[in-house]
């Protein structure tokens, strides 16, 4: 038996993971941020293109692709400092 979690958010097609090693919490608030295992091949270039970022040193996934709106409504970072 295998035991190894990872947490997958996604924003339309582009999509981020990440391999968990402790103890993680996410709540409908994109929580990855500059270090991920695995993510779509364009996420930065996307990112940079729309004009989210500057370049690939600027780059968040959770701050370039998170919709403030969603995550306010779902209260998901306020669910997340409760864990």
């Amino acid at each position: 038996m295998q035991r190894e979690a990872w947490v997958l958010e996604t924003a339309g097609e582009y999509w981020a993971t990440q391999k968990v090693e402790n103890v993680r919490s996410i709540s409908n608030a994109l929580s990855i941020d500059k270090e991920w295992d695995m993510a779509h091949p364009k996420l930065i270039d996307h990112a940079i293109e729309k004009g989210w970022c500057k370049d690939d040193e600027d780059f968040s996934f959770a701050k370039c692709y998170t919709s403030w709106f969603y995550t306010y409504v779902s209260k998901g970072r306020e669910r997340q400092r409760f864990t």
